[in-house]
């Protein structure tokens, strides 16, 4: 390399650098918080490359998870007597639903795609190369071939971010 191409790419790197440290500038008290907090919960890294929380589980127990009050659960079983939703006997595993589903209430029909949107799915899978390429590695195109589908991939997250109001990490958006 020259002198000219090495200054670029320092630049370039300097560059780089200065945004991303912009970006997620923490002050020293933020850190020290940060670290106490993670060593008080055992989440930081040893030297094995186990947190002191897997090494140690017996030193930081786990959160109390909070349960249902009784209210709650005499409530979730009237809803599944009165909608069928009960096992019927333990044998079938069948749902008194199942078995004699005139007798409750019917269910909300929830409202599918219409046939445009799911041809457009289609088309942005097969472009993508999202669809499976062979039923015998269960792999989609786009693991098979990455550098064939990766310009539409790119153009694709730059749209998608383009939406959501963010800039690709490149730069403006054109």
């Amino acid at each position: 390399m020259n002198y000219s191409s090495k200054l670029t790419a320092l630049l370039l790197l300097a560059g780089i650098a200065s945004v991303a440290s912009a970006q997620g500038a923490l002050t020293r008290s933020q850190v020290e918080a940060e670290l106490a907090t993670a060593m008080r919960n055992g989440d930081v890294m040893g030297p094995s490359g186990l947190t002191d929380r897997q090494l140690r589980p017996d030193l930081y127990p786990r959160p109390a998870v909070v349960g249902k009050t009784r209210a709650q659960v005499e409530a979730e079983l009237s809803s599944a007597i009165h909608n069928g939703d009960m096992v019927a006997d333990g044998e079938s595993g069948l749902t008194e639903r199942d078995l004699n589903p005139s007798a409750y209430p019917a269910r909300p029909v929830v409202a599918g795609l219409t046939r445009a949107q799911v041809k457009a799915e289609l088309a942005a899978a097969i472009r993508d190369g999202d669809m499976i390429a062979n039923g015998e590695t269960g792999l989609t195109e786009a693991q098979m071939e990455p550098q064939r589908y990766a310009a539409q991939r790119a153009i694709d997250a730059t749209t998608r971010m383009a939406q959501h109001g963010a800039a690709p990490a490149g730069g403006s958006l054109q």
